[in-house]
C-alpha cells in the first residue's frame, strides 16, 4: 500500500525525497473512503513520515543554494514564472515545489467525514466554512508564445508538463535576461454577458447600484497637461530701431526744428531783386538776413529695468513640472504686458491729440479714409516727401475690419472674409505700415468682456492709432540680466537651499527714445460702426460726413 521507506533516507538527495513523498501521497488517494482502523492507523504514520521527507528535502534545497551563493562562478539563474501564479490543490510531481502539508486532525481520519470521496480530488484550501474552493486543473493553464512547441490555443496535460516546460525555460534563459519570461497564462472564462463593450450605457447596465456607487468612489485620475499658454511675443518692441547706448545707460536727443521755427523767424529766406543791388551804398541798405541756430535744451532718456521672478520648491520642480510650466507663461505674459505698456505709454506722449469725424460710412471705409487724409495733410503742411507712416493701432481693429466688411452687402451669392493680410495690405495701399499691439496703453479704447450680465460683448466704437514717419521712435536695448548660478537661469544661495527652493530672475533693461525730428499724431476714431455701409442712405457732406453734422 504505502512504499517502504530505507533506513538511511536522510541520504537521499532532495528529488529523491520528494519522489518517495508523491508516493506517499498517490497511496493516501487509493484509499477507501472509509478506511478501517488499521488502515487509518498507516494513513496517519504516512502522513507524519511524509512531513518529514518534505522537510529533509527543503533542508537539503536550502544547504545547496547556500554552496551556490558562496560560489564566485555560479550563473544567476532567472526563474520564469507562470502567470498568475495559482497553487494547485494537489502536487504528483516530485519535481514541482511541496504543498503545504495540512495536520493529521484537519483530515478528519478518526470519526467524522471521509477524507475523499473515490475519483476526486483532496483539496487542502478549503473556505472556513466549509466551502470547498474550485482547484486548478493543468489543462486550464495555456502554453505561452516562448514555450517550445507551444501553437495559438495549447493547454498543458498535465502539472509534470508545467514542471517540465518550466525547467527547459530556466535552462535557456540568459542569465543577463532583465525582463520575465512567461511559461503559461490562465485565463478566466467569461460568459458573454459579463464582458464589457464599447457602449458605455449598456456596460453600466450591468452593475447593480451599489457597485456603481462603489466604483464612481474612486479618486478621480488627475490630468496634468496645462492649457491655454499666453503669448509672450512684443509686437511693439519689435517695431522699433534699436539704440545702442554706452556704459551710462542713457541718451540726450537735441530738439530738431520743424518747418515753422525756419519760417517764423525773420530771415534765413528771401528773394533779392535790382532794387535791392540799387541800395547798396544807400543809408538804407537791403541786407540778407540770415537764420541763427538756437541749440536749445536736450532732452535725456535714460534706460530702466523691467523684472520678473519666480521662487518654486524643489520637491513641486520636480513632482508637477507642468504646473511650474505654466506659472512661468503666465509669468513671462505678464512681464511683456507690462514692458509693452511702458513703451506704448512713452510714445503716446509725445504725439499730437487728432480727433476724427462721424463718417456716414462702415468702419473700414471711415477708418482707411481718415487715416489718408491726416497722412496728406502731415507731407503738405511739413514739405514731406515721403512714402508713408508707421501705425501702431490694436490688434482687435483686425478683427473690426473683417466683421465690417464681411457685412457689406454682396451679390455673388458667398460671404466673402478677407484675410489678414489683405486688411494689412488695406493700410499699406493708403501708405501706412501698420503695427498690432497687444496691451493696451491709457490712451488707447480697452476690450470689453466676452459677457455682460449674460450678453454679447461688443468690439470698442472707438479706435486710437498711434501714426508716426519712420526713425521717429526707437527703442534703447541694453540685453538682459539673468541671476543664476546653475542652467535655466535659477538662482540658488544658502538661504533658498535652507527653504529647500529656488528662484528664476529675468530682467530687460530697455527705454523709449524719441528723435524728435517730427511729428507724430494720435488719431481717436470715435462712433464707428461695423455695419458694412459704404454709401450711407442719408445725404453726405462733402468732407464725407453725413448731412448736417
Amino acid at each position: 500500500m504505502f512504499p517502504t521507506i530505507p533506513a538511511d533516507w536522510k541520504t537521499l538527495s532532495a528529488t529523491e525525497l520528494r519522489a518517495l513523498a508523491a508516493e506517499i501521497r498517490t497511496a493516501f488517494e487509493a484509499l477507501p473512503a472509509e478506511p478501517d482502523a488499521e488502515t487509518r492507523a498507516l494513513a496517519l504514520a504516512a502522513v507524519d513520515t511524509r512531513k518529514e521527507l518534505l522537510a529533509e528535502a527543503k533542508a537539503k534545497d536550502a544547504l545547496a543554494s547556500i554552496s551556490m551563493s558562496e560560489d564566485e562562478d555560479a550563473e544567476p539563474v532567472v526563474e520564469p514564472v507562470v502567470e498568475p501564479v495559482v497553487e494547485p490543490a494537489v502536487e504528483a510531481d516530485a519535481a514541482a515545489e511541496p504543498a503545504v502539508e495540512p495536520a493529521a486532525e484537519e483530515l478528519d481520519l478518526a470519526d467524522k467525514a471521509p477524507v475523499r470521496k473515490p475519483g476526486t480530488s483532496v483539496d487542502l484550501g478549503a473556505k472556513p466554512d466549509g466551502e470547498v474552493a474550485p482547484a486548478l486543473r493543468p489543462d486550464q493553464v495555456f502554453m505561452a508564445d516562448e514555450v517550445a512547441n507551444a501553437s495559438p490555443g495549447s493547454k498543458f496535460g498535465s502539472w509534470a508538463d508545467v514542471t517540465n516546460a518550466l525547467l527547459e525555460m530556466g535552462q535557456s534563459v540568459s542569465p543577463s535576461s532583465t525582463r520575465k519570461h512567461y511559461v503559461g497564462h490562465v485565463k478566466g472564462n467569461f460568459t458573454e454577458a459579463m464582458q464589457l463593450g464599447p457602449n458605455m450605457v449598456d456596460n453600466l447596465r450591468m452593475f447593480e447600484r451599489n457597485e456603481l456607487t462603489a466604483a464612481f468612489c474612486a479618486p478621480p485620475t488627475p490630468v496634468y497637461d496645462m492649457a491655454c499658454m499666453n503669448t509672450d511675443r512684443r509686437p511693439v518692441r519689435a517695431s522699433l530701431p534699436q539704440f545702442r547706448p554706452d556704459a551710462r545707460g542713457s541718451v540726450s536727443i537735441f530738439p530738431s526744428p520743424s518747418l515753422a521755427d525756419i519760417t517764423s523767424q525773420d530771415g534765413g529766406v528771401g528773394t533779392w531783386t535790382s532794387d535791392d543791388d540799387d541800395s547798396i551804398g544807400s543809408t538804407d541798405p537791403s541786407v540778407k538776413e540770415c537764420a541763427i541756430i538756437e541749440c536749445g535744451t536736450p532732452t535725456v532718456y535714460s534706460l530702466y529695468g523691467v523684472w520678473r521672478c519666480l521662487t518654486i520648491q524643489n520637491l513641486l520642480a520636480m513632482t508637477f513640472p507642468e504646473l511650474v510650466e505654466a506659472w512661468l507663461n503666465r509669468l513671462a505674459a505678464a512681464h511683456a504686458r507690462l514692458a509693452e505698456t511702458q513703451l506704448l505709454e512713452a510714445m503716446g506722449t509725445e504725439a499730437t491729440a487728432v480727433t476724427g469725424e462721424t463718417l456716414g460710412y462702415g468702419a473700414a471705409v471711415s477708418v482707411s479714409t481718415q487715416l489718408l487724409e491726416v497722412l496728406t495733410l502731415h507731407q503738405e503742411r511739413e514739405r514731406w516727401d515721403t512714402d508713408g507712416m508707421e501705425a501702431w493701432m490694436p490688434r482687435w481693429i483686425r478683427s473690426a475690419m473683417k466683421m465690417d466688411i464681411m457685412r457689406r452687402r454682396n451679390t455673388s451669392g458667398s460671404m466673402q472674409v478677407p484675410t489678414d493680410e489683405a486688411i494689412d495690405q488695406m493700410f499699406r495701399s493708403i501708405g501706412v505700415n501698420p503695427h498690432f499691439f497687444i496691451d493696451t496703453p491709457t490712451w488707447a479704447a480697452s476690450v470689453g468682456p466676452v459677457s455682460s450680465g449674460g450678453a454679447k460683448g461688443n468690439v470698442p466704437d472707438t479706435m486710437d492709432i498711434l501714426l508716426a514717419p519712420r526713425g521717429k521712435f526707437g527703442v534703447m536695448d541694453r540685453g538682459q540680466l539673468n541671476i543664476g548660478v546653475t542652467g535655466n537661469n535659477i538662482y540658488r544661495d544658502n538661504s533658498s537651499n535652507a527653504s529647500n527652493q529656488f528662484t528664476m530672475f529675468f530682467e530687460n533693461f530697455e527705454g523709449v527714445v524719441n528723435t524728435d525730428s517730427c511729428p507724430a499724431y494720435l488719431l481717436e476714431l470715435p462712433n464707428l460702426c461695423y455695419n458694412g455701409v459704404q454709401i450711407d442712405d442719408l445725404a453726405i457732406a462733402c468732407d464725407g460726413a453725413a448731412a448736417g453734422t
